[in-house]
């Protein structure tokens, strides 16, 4: 097991609402997964934060309900982005 941490610092133009960027770390599946760059969708009018953030927790999900031992992380992030409502806001 490889013991892990993280913070976040923020852009100082983004502090005010927690910047753009989500992570998550599920020691279980010995597993990391970082929504960087997803800051187009504020472009658009969709909480980037909350889209990252949202993704994020639909990834460890997913990967909860792989076979244990071993998980697809393009079927984990497919199911994810699936799940993740926030982007729906948009209409082009």
């Amino acid at each position: 097991m490889l013991p892990s941490g993280s913070c976040y610092l923020p852009h100082p133009d983004k502090e005010a609402t927690g910047g753009e960027d989500a992570h998550f770390i599920c020691e279980d599946a010995q597993a990391i997964g970082v929504a960087d760059g997803v800051g187009g969708w504020a472009d658009v009018g969709v909480n980037a934060g909350f889209f990252s953030c949202e993704l994020m927790s639909h990834s460890v999900r997913a990967i909860q309900e792989e076979p244990e031992g071993c998980f697809n992380p393009v079927r984990v992030l497919e199911k994810a982005h699936s799940c993740t409502k926030s982007c729906l806001l948009y209409t082009s």
